[in-house]
């Protein structure tokens, strides 16, 4: 489990301080998009709390997604950092965090405006119709899912040839309307 390194990885190797070179390169772009999700996740190690760069590396990481080649890997790290900023300023908030004054909503905002980008759904339809690796159908169903991408009908498609992927099943079912509905 990733989330167990995460806060050794941003804390003893420079995560942030890495972020602000004027060249980041694509290997350190998904390595701290991955280790800041991990981080977001909350345990069982140190987590977002934990780190005190969690901010600013956050307001970077943002930046340079926005002018990066979108991947599903990067689209997967920035879905899970939407829910953990969405999170900062709700009732149940993230206990333990310190924001500084005026945020989770600038962060917000900006990952808000950073998902909402058409070009990651670009990403999920094409990796929906020709899918990468042994789970890379389950990656994109799941991408998809978050982000609204209508799916159902791939999935369908995708069960049919393979009939043994479990998680592709309880997918559909989550998302197929109930008796009435």
């Amino acid at each position: 489990m990733d989330e167990y390194l995460a806060g050794i990885a941003a804390t003893t190797g420079g995560l942030y301080e890495a972020l602000l070179a004027p060249e980041v390169d694509d290997a350190l772009l998904d390595g701290a998009g991955g280790i800041l999700a991990a981080l977001a996740l909350r345990g069982p190690a140190e987590d977002m709390t934990d780190y005190p760069d969690a901010v600013p590396a956050l307001h970077r990481l943002g930046e340079l997604l926005k002018a990066a080649d979108p991947t599903l890997d990067r689209l997967s790290d920035l879905l899970t950092l939407v829910e953990f900023v969405r999170r900062g300023d709700s009732e149940e908030g993230a206990p333990g965090m310190r924001w500084p004054k005026g945020e989770p909503g600038r962060l917000r905002d900006r990952y808000e405006r950073l998902v909402a980008l058409p070009r990651w759904r670009e990403v999920v339809r094409a990796h929906l119709a020709a899918p990468v690796g042994p789970l890379g159908f389950n990656h994109a169903l799941r991408c998809a899912g978050l982000l609204g991408v209508p799916a159902l009908d791939r999935a369908r498609e995708y069960l049919a040839l393979h009939p043994d992927a479990e998680y592709v099943r309880r997918w559909i079912g989550r998302e197929e309307p109930g008796p009435g509905g």
